[in-house]
């Protein structure tokens, strides 16, 4: 139940762990901080959305390294090992950024989601979908301790599909945050791609990989 592997043969699971926390962080802060001139008063929502950030590229790798290794075995392959870390990394961001989000969930913090200080329907679409997603998510979470949790084969598969949807959910919970921003390049803060577009990106490019490779099979039956 370790977030972290020990065995020296689990090294680049680790790095690659450490790597994109620290850089969705930094990204966040040069973006925000340096560049948008965000006061520093405002750090821990710049974090949040590094942190947000993290959790988001984690899960998106946990369910597309399957693919990626069957694909492409020689680049991928020793890290397919990984996949259950970089799940539970992103669920425990994930959870962390929920956290944060309804510790600051304020107007001066959340502009677009309030109108005459109410919440409008765009945060509460954000905040009923973020909480969806951490719950499906969480379904694929508890399973990845089968000695506290022992799950039948078919309840498995059921709650690894569950941390699937929860991905693509995840997408349609930053979707409508900074759509408007993706394509007004020029107002990109230093030319720094908006967190939300990475974001959803990555989650479409999880749901590409997935397809394909399931519906592989259906290709090579017919071929042969």
């Amino acid at each position: 139940g370790s977030l972290f592997f020990h065995s020296s043969m689990h090294k680049k699971t680790n790095t690659i762990i450490i790597l994109v926390i620290s850089i969705s962080v930094i990204y966040a802060i040069i973006r925000y901080h340096i560049f948008n001139g965000v006061p520093l008063s405002y750090i821990i929502d710049v974090l949040n959305k590094g942190i947000a950030l993290a959790a988001i590229l984690l899960i998106a790798l946990s369910l597309s390294i399957g693919p990626l290794a069957r694909r492409f075995p020689k680049k991928f392959g020793r890290i397919e090992i990984g996949k259950r870390l970089f799940g539970l990394w992103g669920f425990t961001l994930s959870f962390f950024h929920t956290l944060i989000s309804l510790l600051i969930l304020k107007p001066n913090h959340y502009k677009i989601f309030y109108s005459f200080l109410k919440m409008n329907v765009l945060g509460e679409f954000v905040l009923i979908s973020g909480f969806i997603s951490l719950l499906l998510i969480g379904l694929a979470f508890i399973t990845s301790f089968p000695h506290l949790f022992p799950f039948s084969q078919k309840s498995f598969r059921l709650t690894q599909f569950a941390g699937y949807i929860g991905c693509v959910v995840a997408g349609l919970h930053v979707f409508p945050i900074g759509v408007n921003q993706w394509t007004q390049i020029s107002s990109w803060p230093g030319n720094m791609v908006p967190i939300t577009f990475i974001s959803f990106f990555a989650v479409i490019i999880t749901v590409i990989l997935r397809t394909q490779s399931s519906l592989m099979p259906l290709f090579q039956k017919e071929k042969s």
